[in-house]
């Protein structure tokens, strides 16, 4: 009797993760993929954290997770997540129209502080939100930084 009803619970288990995975595919295809973590290297570009690094690049490579919203180089337990140095971010281009990435660039937070050009935070708003945004063909950004500085960019 006691096999009887344990491999009754065990076809009843194997039916119910068989569902539960079922509903998990269904939802993904009307939500859409789950979000990626992206690593930023020190020369600029932005890869899927799914890629593997030589660990010479890893430790100096920021990691941003896109549920926290948080950029961190190494060990982050009881760290401090501060500003970014750019408070604003506005894009022109008559392709996509004009963009303010302001409310995204103040949220994001990050430990250490890194120094972030306008191509990576493009490339990096571009990924997380799945929006296109040309790095070329006379792409003006404005840059807004802490001190109050404006810098006009243009990708060429």
């Amino acid at each position: 009797m006691f096999l009887r009803l344990l491999a009754f619970w065990h076809t009843v288990t194997v039916w119910w993760q068989a569902v539960v995975e079922s509903a998990k595919a269904r939802l993904r295809t009307y939500v859409g993929p789950a979000p990626v973590a992206y690593v930023l290297l020190e020369d600029g570009r932005v890869f899927p954290a799914t890629m593997e690094l030589p660990t010479s690049i890893a430790q100096s490579a920021y990691i941003y997770e896109p549920s926290t919203h948080r950029l961190a180089c190494g060990p982050t337990e009881g760290a401090r997540f501060r500003r970014l140095h750019v408070i604003a971010l506005s894009v022109s281009h008559p392709t996509v129209g004009n963009l303010d990435l302001s409310d995204w660039v103040g949220d994001l937070r990050a430990h250490p502080v890194p120094e972030l050009g306008a191509k990576q935070l493009l490339t990096l708003w571009s990924l997380t939100q799945n929006r296109y945004v040309p790095l070329s063909d006379g792409v003006q950004v404005t840059l807004t930084k802490n001190d109050g500085e404006t810098d006009l960019i243009v990708f060429e």
